[in-house]
């Protein structure tokens, strides 16, 4: 994702470098009268690259406005801003954490207070569930388990779901891809899944329509 030309001086693009994000390349429509804040273009590669794939279009993935349209009908002022991207992964980009840190007080009436080297670190650790359709997330976790101010993001004692099913394994070939970490701890938990020598039930034949 990369900022609009024309936006470029926005209070909520100060410092934001192009983001590599794991969701938001589907289209959205830009309202006629909304401020256009960014783009994206779609990758060949799941991780980050610039390897773009030029048989998609390039799509709106933000914008803004200053009002909002009431249930009553009433146009209200008001600060909006909009952005398709937004899975747990996407906030380990630092420009992603910054264009929304940047939106927040923006949208606030802060912008004042926005530089282009304000401190968007992690506060606590931060260990998501991978953006894969929800074929892996972490079991057991409660409220309570993130409470604190500088919790951990998932839990270092919460276990990952799903990653026992040979389903799973065979569509997350290219999940892992550029997950190092994660592959290396499932090829040690489940080798028959996901070691080298995995062999894994084929795809079964789509149903005709």
């Amino acid at each position: 994702m990369t900022a609009v030309d024309s936006a470029l001086k926005h209070p909520i693009l100060t410092g934001v470098r192009p983001i590599h994000a794991y969701s938001g390349a589907y289209e959205s429509r830009l309202p006629t009268d909304a401020t256009p804040l960014l783009e994206v273009q779609v990758l060949n590669t799941f991780g980050p690259s610039d390897d773009l794939n030029k048989d998609k279009p390039i799509v709106n993935a933000g914008w803004t406005r200053e009002y909002y349209v009431a249930p009553s009908g009433t146009k209200k002022d008001a600060r909006i801003v909009y952005t398709s991207f937004g899975a747990s992964e996407d906030l380990l980009s630092e420009d992603a954490r910054r264009f929304l840190t940047n939106a927040c007080l923006w949208a606030s009436g802060w912008e004042d207070k926005i530089t282009a080297d304000l401190d968007v670190s992690l506060v606590g650790g931060y260990s998501p569930s991978p953006y894969n359709g929800g074929a892996f997330w972490y079991e057991g976790v409660k409220p309570v388990d993130l409470v604190g101010w500088d919790s951990q993001v998932m839990p270092a004692s919460a276990s990952l779901g799903g990653v026992d099913n040979p389903q799973t394994a065979r569509r997350s070939g290219k999940v892992l891809e550029n997950r190092h970490e994660l592959k290396a701890k499932l090829v040690t938990l489940h080798p028959e899944l996901y070691g080298p020598g995995a062999k894994l039930l084929p795809e079964p034949p789509k149903k005709k329509q």
